[in-house]
Parts: structure tokens; sequence; C-alpha cells
């Protein structure tokens, strides 16, 4: 990681402390926008703006959770906003579906 990268993923992880601050809007995130901000270069590969926001939401901040469930059926766990996938064994059987996190959501998921 370079140290431009190092602090562009400071500065991101700075704004994303704030509790107020749920998501990230970029424009001109191609090649021809402003040099800084840009996500991609013009052979689509990452810029560094690029590299440092996957960095951060595809392997630090990414929430992945294996556990088992309490006796009685429920799980506790804390994530970031977002679709996310699970699975469980009913008998010989896996369930899979998708529930979604969300900033003004219910607290608590409930899967049958």
């Amino acid at each position: 990681m370079t140290k431009f990268v190092k602090n562009i993923a400071d500065f991101i992880t700075a704004v994303f402390s704030n509790p107020n601050v749920s998501e990230f809007l970029f424009w001109g995130f191609y090649a021809d926008g402003n040099p800084k901000a840009i996500i991609y270069n013009r052979d689509w590969s990452l810029a560094p703006m690029g590299e440092a926001f996957y960095g951060l939401v595809h392997k630090k901040w990414k929430t992945e959770l294996t556990s088992k469930t309490t006796h009685t059926g429920t799980l506790q766990a804390r994530g970031f906003y977002g679709t996310y996938e699970y699975s469980y064994k009913q008998g010989s059987k896996t369930v899979i579906g998708t529930f979604e996190l969300k900033k003004e959501g219910s607290k608590k998921i409930k899967i049958k």
C-alpha cells in the first residue's frame, strides 16, 4: 500500500467514523475526473482512491460471521449496513437466504 493510498484510507476511515455518515458518493470516478478522487484509471484498473475504498469496504470492513445460535435460536451480532447472505442447517437441508441491515430499519432480524 502506497503512502498516498494509506492517507486516503485514513481519511475515508475518519469520515466514516462519524455516526451521521452511512455511505459515500463519488463524482468523477473515472480517469477524466479529479485525479485525487478517481476510482478507475483509463484502463479500468483501480486508481489510488479506488484501491483505498475497495480495500476498506471489501476487506477490512466486510462483516463475516460464523456462529451458533443459542438454545432458543437467537444470535446477537453487529454489522455494517447492507445486504447479507446467510445459511444454516436444518436437519440434512441447508437453508440459504438474504436480509438487509438499514440505517432506519429494525435492529432485529427474524429468519423463519
